[in-house]
């Protein structure tokens, strides 16, 4: 380690000693501390560079941040145990209500809530020795240790916090002795200690074995996609003076005997007497939003494999001789008596789900003795013995796969049989060959099975045929007990059922192999892979067992692989509209020229956005509306929706980079009081203000394909792009949008737009500033937008909602029809891109509902 104070002098050691100001042998708040050498990437040694942020993050109106020098604790330090520490000097909290706080509650005497005291850091990844940042990381693991709270003797208290910004919930492990939430308005994930009790974390303890009396204090967060952070460490203070606290985190997650759970629901203030929680919890819930509802209603447990949405998420094998190996891939060739699994030992996938305040495995093995499906399956396991197959992998996409051998199939009749259609010369059935594997829930890290799921989803990918050497083969799944739900309208599958057992299977028709994507979303599959998915559903349940194999005349063995996904696939997200006739039309774009009455959508009929996200077990689309009877939003405003009629916009599209977007022709603005409107200023000569042209749109959350209205989302991201202006033949315009009952939340620090706010509705806008028009990149990521696009965004948040309108037009003096398109992505741009020093009230919600991000191209749930 490595630091310099204000003056620029550089210092060496393990520790910046505590009390030094810092302009002698001090770091924080001017100058800075490098770790050095931390990690390595691509080629290039990473340090870790820490300042205290010069503009900090709003977090909450309950947030006061400013950094304070420790005065008996070291500014900063790094252990052998590799945490990095962090020393805060924190004050007393503080009632802006300026009622006196309660030592003992730490409460205000109005009842109103006390701030809490912080500092804000700066964490960036630099190239080593220089201050170069390095290019963006996939997933940023933060894991701090020894978040606890301390009473005093007098009965005061500190209650420790610790937040990052756009990081994803805090996990924390089930014994915690902390809360996690989300600041409002900042959105920034935080736990906070809720017992003033020390936490005995030590220091020198190997991360890899933490001891389960330090688990109570430790909280691990995750930010995607970025190369710096920004954390907040601080507490709730009663204490009189200012008391120094340390903070030690680890850029690492958390090992595997550390099992973390989602938050539990946040109390913050403390249990007596009873108050509101003052800082809006977040609920609990597994990584990503669970899936397919059972026969009644109740959601199943989802299960996820995918790293980049459960990054707790591991794998490890036991062969026959009870020798257990970590990886997410058994080496290809081996056995269970030199390395591998199967038949005699067993695979374990890691922290696959969570149920009830318990987080599960899966363990799978071959069962020793098999089902007796049918007279025509011969069931074997045989180990894969090329590079072909693996006796088992998870992928970080989210695929957990099998493998085996399999052995040609035979006529039992004696019968030859045919290597191409794989039938019997005397017509009698060929024996199919195969393996069947038991998967059961057990308890993390145990053998404990868990209690009956109430809906498991199966779903099988890339189940087709091959050729080899001009021998067919058509590969099969089944799942016993079970439904096979879910065949694709393009499927190369059939289906069928074993007798005697009814177990009802999946077989290729077709010895053409099925190019399977297997770097996608297993719920969101491409239209390719589609043919050779087979999607399961079993009821009540907490073990199953899977039989997987094939009909083959390959000669010798062939090794196989078979991918499962524990989720219930949907189809692409697609789009398709409705006339005013009742006429409903497929397609991403609504042809050039059209209105509702010649195969149009607007203004007598709808557009649905179809399977844009899912919620609590229910996939959901959005239905877009004219609305017939605009809301008054102000005088300036003339709301009416008129058809495109150029090829410059359509009424409706549907981008493949995640855009959806909405046209209409904007026709001239006007002065109200009859003067003249200057063309290019577009101002009244006699100062009044001239009227704006609108069309007003409903997007409603509707269960898929149909008119029921979803539940209220706790947070809905509705983000608007190429919000501009533009000259038509000397004559000047201005777009602008608006979110009815939402927050503009967001303009980039580059931003060309101009908030306000529409009177008498009080509904906020974002306008076009200049008659410029901005370079927008429509075949970007929504949420990862290039500079040159920045200007032109608005990002406005509405809460508790299933619906909402929103204001779209310009202010205009092109002399005719004007058609334009507005583009938005329910989504929330790169927090790297936010303002900070703006402020937004503070508002707590009153109902704990998970957050939404639709994304119209990949999966993104918050």
């Amino acid at each position: 380690m490595e630091w310099t104070n204000s003056a620029g002098q550089l210092y060496t050691g393990t520790s910046v000693p505590a009390g030094e100001p810092r302009s002698r042998g001090g770091a924080f708040p001017e100058g800075s501390v490098r770790l050095k050498n931390v990690g390595y990437h691509d080629g290039e040694h990473v340090d870790l560079l820490l300042t205290v942020s010069t503009q900090p993050t709003k977090y909450s109106e309950l947030v006061s941040v400013k950094y304070l020098a420790p005065q008996t604790a070291p500014q900063a330090m790094l252990t052998p145990s590799g945490l990095a520490c962090v020393g805060v000097g924190v004050t007393r909290s503080f009632c802006a209500s300026d009622a006196e706080l309660n030592n003992i509650t730490a409460l205000c005497d109005d009842g109103t809530a006390p701030t809490i005291r912080g500092a804000e850091f700066d964490v960036r990844f630099v190239r080593a020795g220089t201050t170069v940042t390095m290019p963006r990381f996939g997933a940023v693991h933060t894991t701090f240790y020894d978040v606890d709270g301390v009473m005093g003797t007098d009965g005061s208290y500190v209650r420790e916090i610790v937040s990052i910004p756009g990081s994803s919930p805090a996990r924390m492990a089930p014994s915690t002795t902390f809360r996690g939430g989300v600041l409002f308005a900042s959105e920034a994930a935080y736990t906070i200690a809720d017992q003033s009790t020390n936490v005995q974390s030590k220091y020198n303890d190997d991360l890899s074995a933490t001891p389960s009396n330090s688990l109570l204090g430790i909280a691990h967060f995750v930010v995607r996609n970025t190369s710096e952070i920004k954390i907040l460490l601080g507490g709730l203070s009663s204490v009189a003076a200012q008391i120094d606290r340390q903070y030690c985190f680890a850029m690492a997650q958390p090992q595997a005997t550390t099992v973390c759970s989602p938050p539990p629901v946040s109390q913050f203030i403390p249990a007596v007497p009873p108050q509101p929680p003052t800082i809006p919890p977040t609920p609990t819930s597994p990584p990503r939003a669970p899936l397919a509802s059972g026969d009644c209603g109740i959601p199943g447990v989802y299960i996820d494999f995918a790293t980049f949405t459960n990054p707790d998420v591991d794998m490890e094998w036991t062969d026959s001789a009870g020798q257990t190996y970590p990886g997410k891939l058994i080496p290809f060739g081996a056995t269970d008596r030199t390395g591998g699994a199967f038949p005699g030992g067993h695979v374990r996938w890691k922290n696959v789900g969570y149920d009830e305040g318990v987080v599960f495995d899966i363990l799978v093995t071959v069962n020793q003795q098999p089902t007796s499906y049918s007279d025509a399956v011969a069931v074997e396991y045989v180990s894969p013995s090329s590079l072909a197959a693996t006796q088992a992998t998870l992928t970080d996409s989210g695929f957990a796969c099998l493998g085996f051998g399999v052995r040609p199939s035979f006529c039992a009749s004696s019968a030859a049989l045919d290597v191409v259609r794989l039938t019997c010369a005397d017509g009698s059935a060929p024996t199919m060959r195969a393996a069947e594997f038991n998967l059961r829930f057990v308890h993390a890290g145990s053998t404990q099975t868990m209690r009956p799921f109430n809906t498991t989803h199966a779903t099988f990918y890339d189940v087709d045929g091959d050729v080899v050497n001009g021998r067919a083969m058509y590969e099969f799944a089944s799942v016993r007990d079970s439904t096979l739900f879910w065949l694709a309208p393009t499927s190369t599958l059939e289906r069928g059922e074993f007798l005697p057992s009814s177990a009802t299977y999946a077989i290729a028709t077709q010895s053409i192999n099925v190019a399977t994507d297997f770097n996608g979303d297993p719920v969101f599959m491409n239209e390719a892979s589609l043919p050779a998915i087979a999607h399961f559903i079993l009821h009540d349940t907490s073990e199953f067992s899977i039989l997987l194999g094939a009909l083959s005349s390959v000669s010798s063995q062939a090794d196989r692989g078979y991918c499962i996904a524990m989720v219930q696939p949907v189809n692409r997200r697609n789009m398709e509209w409705t006339d005013s006739a009742g006429q409903t039309y497929p397609g991403k774009l609504i042809p050039f020229g059209a209105t509702d009455r010649t195969g149009g959508a607007f203004p007598g009929g709808h557009v649905r956005w179809k399977n844009v996200g899912y919620d609590e077990g229910v996939v959901f689309d959005i239905l877009v509306t004219v609305n017939q009877q605009p809301t008054s939003y102000s005088d300036a405003v003339a709301v009416e929706y008129v058809s495109p009629s150029s090829l410059a916009a359509t009424q409706a599209t549907l981008t493949d980079s995640g855009f959806a977007c909405l046209g209409f022709g904007v026709r001239p603005s006007f002065c109200a009081s009859s003067a003249a409107l200057d063309v290019v200023r577009l101002t009244c000569a006699d100062g009044s203000a001239p009227t704006m042209r609108a069309a007003e749109f409903n997007l409603r959350f509707v269960h898929a394909g149909s008119t029921q209205t979803m539940r209220p989302f706790n947070t809905t991201h509705a983000t608007f792009y190429d919000v501009d202006g533009d000259v038509v033949n000397g004559r000047a315009m201005y777009e602008f949008a608006s979110v009815r009952d939402s927050t503009l939340f967001w303009l980039a620090p580059t931003s060309t737009l101009e908030r306000g706010e529409f009177l008498p509705s009080s509904a906020t806008y974002a306008i076009a500033t200049q008659s410029i028009n901005v370079a927008t990149d429509f075949n970007g990521d929504p949420v990862f937008m290039n500079e040159a696009s920045l200007p032109a965004i608005a990002h406005f948040i509405l809460h508790d909602t299933s619906e909402f309108s929103i204001l779209l037009g310009a202010l205009s003096s092109v002399s005719s029809q004007a058609d334009r398109g507005y583009c938005i992505a329910m989504v929330q741009p790169d927090e790297s891109s936010k303002c900070s020093n703006t402020s937004f009230s503070y508002r707590p919600r009153e109902t704990l509902r998970k957050h939404h991000s639709m994304r119209y191209n990949c999966l993104e749930s918050q």
